[in-house]
């Protein structure tokens, strides 16, 4: 949501380099381009354009403004990637969290970041309740795919379709926090590490040199969690490109739904932890599905123990 009467804070005229600038260039030069594809659904980048930005509106109305936080407690779906997008729109911090949390740790994560707005998928919204049990408040609560004064206050279907004043363009700078990503905890409580729009655009231009993404031809599997730093650093490249990213939904981990997924996605990358990929080429000598030529980055990584010395 920009205009014209206020080109300094208009995000264009600013020239910020931010995801929203790019999902926004994206929308003008190549509308009807294919950004998400889920369980067989594409989102073109004008709907992810603007549906980002009528979230954007609906935070507005809800008081949300420039560094207040949005807590994500949601599974792989395109609306994660709008809400992140929406949030970053109003100059506001989107925190993902892992949703196998006891509530009692979600409690504390909210304890810290205090939000003010919650965004859950509707299997997940009987958490909200039990950080309130907890004593904690994590602000109002949208569901993604619920009902209405069920699953929470608002669906994000209707927050989306709202009628209402368009939100104020916020001009954000590169360095301002676009996410706060939690630490495992496992040495003590939890950490918000808070990442800049300069932090994910040197994450994007690292993949696109190191493994070659040279244009929007790309296709790109998000099979990791998108509470997880993995899965938001391999969706960076394809934003700032303008390649595609396939949303694996998540489940139980199939090596050979995914690679299904992979074949008839025609996927040109993806990031898979080695157990993960052990796991697929097993499959694939099992069973092959035809992927010749179609791959050009495969990632990997693993956890590594620090013990000093």
């Amino acid at each position: 949501m920009t205009t014209a009467t206020d080109p300094i804070a208009d995000l264009h005229a600013a020239r910020r380099n931010t995801w929203n600038t790019w999902v926004g260039t994206h929308a003008e030069m190549n509308p009807d381009g294919e950004a998400l594809r889920f369980m067989g659904q594409t989102t073109t980048w004008k709907q992810l354009d603007e549906r980002s930005g009528r979230f954007a509106d609906a935070l507005a109305r809800r008081g949300v403004g420039k560094g207040d936080r949005v807590m994500l407690i949601t599974l792989n779906n395109p609306e994660f990637i709008e809400a992140v997008l929406g949030i970053n729109e109003l100059g506001a911090i989107a925190v993902p969290v892992n949703f196998r949390l006891t509530p009692g740790e979600l409690a504390y994560l909210v304890s810290d970041c205090t939000p003010k707005v919650v965004v859950t998928d509707a299997m997940l919204a009987p958490l909200v309740g039990a950080i309130r049990a907890q004593g904690e408040e994590p602000g109002e609560h949208i569901v993604i795919g619920g009902e209405r004064g069920v699953d929470a206050q608002t669906t994000y279907a209707d927050a989306i379709a709202e009628e209402g004043a368009p939100h104020e363009p916020v001009d954000v700078p590169e360095d301002a926090t676009s996410l706060i990503m939690y630490t495992s905890g496992t040495t003590g409580r939890p950490k918000g590490a808070m990442l800049s729009y300069e932090n994910m655009t040197a994450q994007a231009l690292t993949c696109i040199r190191v493994f070659r993404l040279f244009d929007e031809e790309g296709r790109a599997l998000c099979a990791a969690p998108m509470f997880h730093i993995a899965a938001l650093g391999s969706i960076a490249p394809s934003l700032q490109l303008g390649g595609t990213t396939v949303i694996h939904p998540l489940q139980a981990f199939d090596p050979a739904a995914l690679l299904d997924t992979l074949e008839a996605e025609q996927i040109t990358s993806i990031f898979l932890v080695p157990v993960q990929w052990q796991a697929v080429c097993a499959e694939q000598q099992a069973r092959p599905r035809n992927l010749d030529d179609k791959f050009q980055g495969v990632f990997s990584g693993r956890r590594r123990s620090v013990t000093g010395g």
